[in-house]
Formats: C-alpha cells, sequence, structure tokens
C-alpha cells in the first residue's frame, strides 16, 4: 500500500464544527500514545522449565509483542482484615448498637 491508500485508524480527520464554536470541545476523541506502558498480569501458571535450553512456559495470555522481554516474580497478596467486630455500629442510636 502506498501512503494515504490504506486504512488510517489512528489518522486525524475532520476536528470539529464549524466557526460556531471555533474550538475543539474537551473530551473530543483523539489520537494518542499506546502500548509504551508496562502490563502485569497475575495467577499464571508455569507449566515446565527447561534448564538445558534456558526457557520457561507459562499458561495463560502474556502481554507484549512477540520477542519481548517477559519478567516472572512471585508475589504474595496480603488480604487485610477488618479490625473490630463486623456488622456492628458505634453508633449508639443504631438498633445494631443497642443490646
Amino acid at each position: 500500500m502506498s501512503h494515504g491508500a490504506g486504512p488510517m485508524h489512528r489518522h486525524q480527520g475532520s476536528m470539529g464544527a464549524c466557526s460556531d464554536p471555533s474550538k475543539i470541545m474537551k473530551g473530543k476523541m483523539m489520537p494518542g500514545h499506546m502500548g509504551a506502558e508496562q502490563v502485569t498480569v497475575q495467577n499464571l501458571d508455569v507449566v515446565k522449565v527447561d534448564a538445558a535450553l534456558n526457557l520457561i512456559a507459562v499458561c495463560g495470555a502474556v502481554p507484549g509483542p512477540k520477542g519481548g522481554i517477559v519478567v516472572l516474580k512471585n508475589t504474595v497478596k496480603n488480604n487485610k482484615v477488618a479490625k473490630g467486630e463486623a456488622g456492628v455500629s458505634k453508633n449508639p442510636q443504631k438498633a445494631s448498637a443497642r443490646k
């Protein structure tokens, strides 16, 4: 395809109305930069480790391009426990606080 002959997904076309507002309204969808941020995917399974070929097989959707760098790390989620009695109000005006 030559330049301008194919589909232009992120090409700017008509920006807005004519001379009445004479500006571009806030929130107008514009082309932007995409794909440079780091993405974390949790709960993937390590299926096989081949030390001879220096390979690790992961089951699941791995983001990024083919041949990209993938970082594997072990994580532990810390679930916070609510302190105090659950479901009991400290407000003396409520019926749940009266005993």
